[in-house]
């Protein structure tokens, strides 16, 4: 089973370049689940950190949308399952732009496979989170990640995930 402590894990993760403190935080968000959007969206509600928010509802899509501009996003929140193109394809045919860090992705899945989220961080992902299980967790979990998006302390290189009792 995988384990994640948010509340004290989440502030050691995210690495944030100079250019990130200018304007709100962008933020494209990709998840098939038309609730999740709703709760996601919904969680960024009472945000202090100013944001601006673009949801799809596929892989390709965000992935269009990256490509024709420019990867002009700070944020990505990625789902694995989603039909089509799911999140580790979008995560390969990201890999030139990932590897300049030009874009941060956060997976967001329901997944806890430990074999899907090696994978994830092969494919340069900045952070996997397992969607919580509480919408309060939830709120928690995205304000935490967008207040590190603003702290020149941050850092996802010291990220690893515990699993116990994983053959």
């Amino acid at each position: 089973m995988l384990k994640f402590d948010y509340l004290s894990n989440l502030y050691k993760f995210i690495r944030v370049d100079a250019n990130m403190n200018k304007g709100p935080i962008r933020i494209f968000y990709a998840d098939d689940d038309l609730d999740d959007h709703y709760l996601f969206e919904t969680a960024l509600l009472n945000s202090v950190v100013p944001y601006k928010l673009t949801a799809f509802t596929s892989g390709l899509s965000l992935e269009k949308e990256l490509i024709e501009n420019n990867y002009n996003c700070d944020l990505v929140f990625l789902d694995i399952n989603m039909p089509g193109k799911d999140g580790l394809a979008v995560l390969e045919t990201l890999q030139p732009t990932l590897k300049k860090n030009l874009v941060r992705v956060i997976v967001f899945s329901t997944s806890n496979d430990p074999r899907i989220i090696k994978k994830t961080f092969e494919l340069k992902a900045s952070l996997f989170v397992q969607k919580p299980n509480s919408f309060k967790e939830l709120q928690i979990t995205v304000q935490t990640i967008l207040e590190r998006m603003t702290s020149s302390t941050a850092d996802f290189e010291n990220f690893n995930f515990k699993c116990d009792n994983v053959n």
